[in-house]
């Protein structure tokens, strides 16, 4: 009884969009940009622009991953959707803080902190 998390990208075209969200269930995986997570900035205006075609095709919740790394990207992503996936920049944060050899953390703090900022700033928003 899971739910297959359908990804839809920013070059996925409106008739393969009907396929992938055909009998989907759960949510919509928006993936924010092209290229590798982390890398770059979600250009708000495409992001919007593509959300609104996908809630033509659904009814479905509609979560944004890749390319968020800060509280005011965040922030700003939220207006835009029903959800928020921030990765990479919180894996950045963990291996940060970890030996060398990378078998023991050292201080999750700057993890914990970035979590409350964006917290507060979705608070906020």
């Amino acid at each position: 009884k899971l739910s297959m998390i359908r990804l839809v990208t920013p070059t996925t075209d409106e008739k393969r969009l009907k396929k992938i969200l055909y009998d989907a269930t759960g949510f919509v995986y928006y993936v924010s940009i092209t290229g590798i997570t982390g890398t770059q900035a979600p250009d708000i205006q495409n992001v919007q622009d593509n959300i609104k075609k996908i809630k033509q095709v659904t009814n479905l919740p509609i979560v944004i991953g890749f390319g968020i790394r800060s509280p005011t990207q965040a922030a700003i992503m939220s207006n835009t959707c029903d959800g928020i996936v921030i990765g990479s920049a919180v894996v950045d944060l963990i291996k940060k803080t970890l030996d060398d050899d990378y078998s023991n953390g050292k201080d999750l703090t700057p993890c914990l902190d970035f979590t409350r900022k964006i917290s507060n700033a979705l608070k906020h928003n």
